[in-house]
C-alpha cells in the first residue's frame, strides 16, 4: 500500500511527494501554531492514518502517516518532521526592582537601568517580563547588593535563540557616620 499523494495544507513539504519517498521535512515560523496534515492513497480500498490537525509546540513534531491496504497485509509509513522556529524576539516588556524605581523609565530598547537604595537595604528583586511568552529570561529575582554600585545583567534569549542583555545597576549608598576630629571644652573649671 502507498499514498498517491501527501501534503499539509497551506506548505510545501521537501522534498516533493514521491510515493517511493517516505521522509519529508517542513520548517514554519514562531506563528504557525498548528497545521492540517492530508493524504490520499493510490487505491481508494486502502485506509489511512495520521492525517488531520497536528499542535506544534518549539522545535520538531513528526507527523506520521500510515496507508494499510485493504486487506490489512501490507502498510507503508510516511513520517513529516515539521519544525517550528521560535519567535526572534528578545525583548522584555517590562523591568523593574520590587519596591523602588528605576531610571530611565522603562522601554524595551534601552539596555542600561539604574536604581538608588538605601545603606541599610541588602537584597532586592528584580523583576522582568518578556515580550514574547517563549522567551527564557535569567538575572531576574532576588540579589544581595553590596554597598556602592551592583551591576545585575538581566539576559533574555528568544524563542529561536537570539539574545538581548538588560542591565540593572543597583547604588547601595553607604552609611552615614559622624566622627569627632576633635572635641575641645572651653572655660571649664
Amino acid at each position: 500500500a502507498s499514498l498517491a499523494d501527501l501534503w499539509v495544507e497551506g506548505f510545501q513539504i521537501s522534498p516533493t511527494f514521491n510515493p517511493n519517498t517516505k521522509h519529508y521535512t517542513l520548517t514554519v515560523q514562531d506563528n504557525t501554531k498548528s497545521v492540517l496534515v492530508y493524504a490520499t492513497p493510490e487505491s481508494e480500498f486502502a485506509t489511512v492514518t495520521g492525517t488531520g490537525g497536528y499542535q506544534l509546540p518549539l522545535g520538531t513534531t513528526t507527523a506520521t502517516v500510515v496507508v494499510t491496504s485493504e486487506d490489512g497485509q501490507s502498510s507503508d509509513t510516511y513520517t513529516i518532521d515539521i519544525t517550528r522556529i521560535g519567535s526572534h524576539d528578545a525583548s522584555l516588556s517590562g523591568l523593574g526592582v520590587l519596591g523602588y524605581e528605576i531610571e530611565p523609565d522603562f522601554r524595551s530598547n534601552t539596555y542600561e537601568y539604574s536604581v538608588n537604595v538605601p545603606y541599610n537595604v541588602e537584597d532586592v528583586t528584580i523583576i522582568a517580563t518578556a515580550s514574547n511568552e517563549e522567551s527564557v529570561i535569567t538575572g531576574d529575582g532576588f540579589h544581595t547588593v553590596r554597598r556602592g554600585s551592583n551591576r545585575f545583567p538581566v539576559k533574555v534569549t528568544s524563542g529561536a535563540g537570539d539574545v538581548l542583555t538588560y542591565f540593572v545597576t543597583v547604588n547601595r549608598d553607604n552609611p552615614v557616620t559622624a566622627l569627632l576630629d576633635n572635641l575641645a571644652v572651653r572655660n571649664y573649671t
